[in-house]
């Protein structure tokens, strides 16, 4: 954070992400109660998303600091596999803690309903969406016309619907009016083995008749690049508290296409197709219309070829259209929120600068 008010510290359990200034807790909630850097912050702000120990901090807090918690949702747990959800369990007892925050920042307005459903005063939610300032802006206007190519990414789990994907895909593939090619990428690391055994089943299935390549895990750069290459995103997911990879994809100019599960239809914003999470054959009539779109818009971007939830639009008016929504999810948004909310926390005008811990749980994964 680029701001002389500001001192910030970041403490967490684990680190992925090297580039990243972040001191490892070792000894678990016990050792960052001790911390230095715990001890003598005026602000502590926690990030939530799935069990982890040292949200057990908010109980006690360091005495004197002001707490808030961004809040990333939990999986439900009728669509997680059996052996996780022990974890969603305890994840789910865990908001219990939230109630000993000053203020608790959800991250989409789903989530901030799901809390005030729990019993959280609304009075103490305040909405601030992530920031997403990556892959570079770029038109779909401008992309070449053929193949049309389709984009999933995310973790290769059930609650992704990657199966739906590939089954929806299959029901309308001799209907397509120009070539089209799937590829879909996920974390290998955070997905089920078994359920990638049986995605790669059924892309063997269908032999020549479509073309669908599962690379797997991808770093950066690669990802960056499927994506600036991608016309549409597919997101049949049957939950998402924000959905990142829906703000990556219109940023780099793709139509998404998926369910309107949870809070797919506020980060979408209408320019895309979702349909009722579970409908495999709505799911691809959406591709279906989607793909032909694309095709013919490319063809003709200054005419209404595109079929979206919020109407028909040309490929012009879609490229314009989703800068103004994403500008929602920019950084600068991001860090303006957040800002003011720490400064109202912390009685707004100390002199000192304001030192900042911030806990982190594994929620960053595609």
């Amino acid at each position: 954070m680029d701001d002389p008010r500001f001192d910030v510290v970041l403490l967490t359990w684990c680190n992925d992400f090297p580039e990243i200034a972040a001191r490892i807790v070792q000894g678990g909630v016990a050792d960052m109660l001790l911390d230095p850097a715990f001890l003598h912050a005026d602000m502590l702000i926690y990030h939530f998303g799935i069990y982890a120990e040292l949200i057990d901090a908010l109980l006690v807090g360091n005495g004197r600091a002001a707490q808030a918690v961004f809040f990333h949702n939990i999986t439900p747990i009728e669509i997680v596999p059996a052996a996780d959800r022990p974890t969603i369990e305890r994840s789910f007892r865990q908001v219990s803690n939230l109630g000993c925050a000053d203020e608790v920042w959800p991250v989409s307005p789903v989530n901030a309903q799901e809390l005030i459903d729990r019993g959280l005063a609304q009075s103490r939610l305040y909405t601030i969406p992530l920031a997403v300032d990556m892959p570079e802006l770029v038109d779909l206007e401008g992309k070449r016309a053929t193949p049309i190519e389709i984009l999933f990414v995310g973790r290769l789990v059930p609650s992704k619907g990657v199966l739906d994907l590939v089954r929806g895909a299959a029901r309308i593939r001799h209907r397509l009016r120009v070539p089209a090619r799937i590829r879909i990428v996920g974390n290998e690391r955070f997905s089920s083995q078994a359920y990638i055994a049986a995605v790669r089943a059924e892309i063997a299935a269908l032999g020549d008749d479509l073309s669908v390549e599962l690379l797997g895990t991808v770093d950066d750069e690669a990802l960056y690049g499927l994506y600036l290459s991608s016309h549409v995103f597919a997101i049949p997911s049957y939950h998402e508290g924000f959905c990142k990879t829906v703000v990556e994809a219109l940023r780099a100019g793709c139509i998404p296409v998926g369910y309107a599960a949870h809070n797919l239809p506020n980060v979408v914003g209408g320019l895309g197709r979702l349909v009722a999470a579970g409908d495999v054959d709505e799911l691809g009539e959406a591709l279906l219309d989607v793909v032909n779109g694309a095709a013919a818009a490319l063809e003709a971007p200054g005419q209404a070829h595109l079929r979206l939830d919020r109407g028909r639009m040309s490929l012009r008016e879609f490229d314009r259209e989703a800068k103004r929504h994403i500008d929602a999810f920019t950084f600068r948004r991001f860090a303006e929120a957040t800002k003011e909310r720490i400064l109202i926390l912390c009685q707004n005008g100390r002199q000192r600068p304001l030192a900042q811990s911030s806990m982190v749980s594994d929620i960053s994964v595609r």
